[in-house]
């Protein structure tokens, strides 16, 4: 818990105002610097605050903040995250009804740690677990699915961060060769022996070294469990779903070296996420081209 509070309270479990000044001093600068460029759409102030959280100060961090987005940057959304706490009830009484003009909530929710077996179950998972979001969208707060992937287990490479696990995954991991860098070779040095017969480390929290490490240049990847076409079948359920009762997605992780599932990337290209072409005739469509950057 030590990264998810630390920020708010002391080991001891008291409040801390320095930590909470000291954040809030550090939003103020950004919202300064970066407060009317016309590329900032919003800002969250904290990242995934746990359930633990103490929801009176919380808000009033919340609060704090949005003053000073409606004075630096107005134009954009304020978003906040829902310390997963997904019930209207909990939120109600964050901003007034005649202040929610431009403010988001954030909701995080993968299919990873369910370790789901067929479709049926996970498309039933995220066709009731968005279902909350019309309490919010009916009282003025848009509802944004900030973090979401394709995959169904969590055999990631370093998916709880470095040499780290997060839980031990129940599925049968594939082994890959671990790819090369695709950063350049003259400006960084990315080697590793490839050919150790004991995995590298160190180690965090996951004893399992050999599911973690990487033994003989072998990295992993997602478990084969799942084929394309169910793959497939996910990525369309899921974005009916979000078209339906969400204002916005974002698949987690934009881009990655191994994992198809948990790339935006190579899920478009694989056409997993692909959708059909907008209505033009919506008040609300809006034509932008989408360049990434390789």
């Amino acid at each position: 818990d030590h990264l998810a509070l630390d920020w708010l309270w002391d080991w001891d479990h008291h409040l801390n105002y320095a930590h909470i000044k000291w954040s809030i001093d550090q939003m103020e600068g950004i919202l300064q610097r970066w407060g009317s460029h016309s590329a900032l759409i919003g800002l969250e102030p904290v990242n995934e605050p746990n359930y633990w959280t103490d929801q009176t100060f919380l808000k009033a961090y919340y609060r704090e903040v949005r003053k000073m987005m409606k004075q630096y940057a107005p134009q954009a959304y304020f978003v906040f995250h829902n310390s997963f706490r997904s019930d209207w009830s909990d939120w109600e009484d964050l901003f007034a009804p005649g202040d929610r003009h431009l403010t988001a909530v954030d909701h995080h929710g993968y299919f990873a740690w369910s370790n789901f077996q067929n479709v049926n179950d996970a498309c039933g998972f995220i066709e009731g677990s968005s279902d909350f979001a019309k309490d919010f969208r009916d009282n003025g707060i848009e509802v944004w699915w900030g973090e979401w992937a394709l995959a169904t287990d969590n055999c990631a490479m370093w998916l709880g961060g470095f040499n780290d696990q997060n839980p031990q995954p129940e599925a049968s991991c594939k082994p890959i060769p671990c790819p090369l860098s695709y950063l350049p070779a003259d400006e960084f040095d990315t080697s590793f022996d490839r050919e150790s017969t004991t995995p590298l480390g160190p180690f965090a929290q996951n004893k399992d070294s050999a599911i973690v490490g990487i033994t003989n240049g072998t990295c992993w990847d997602d478990s084969e469990l799942w084929t394309n076409e169910m793959v497939q079948q996910l990525g369309d359920c899921t974005l009916k779903a979000f078209n339906d009762k969400i204002d916005a997605q974002f698949l987690w992780t934009a881009r990655n070296e191994i994992e198809d599932k948990w790339s935006y990337i190579n899920a478009w290209d694989k056409g997993w996420i692909k959708q059909e072409k907008a209505d033009e005739s919506r008040s609300d469509y809006v034509n932008k081209e989408i360049k990434f950057i390789q």
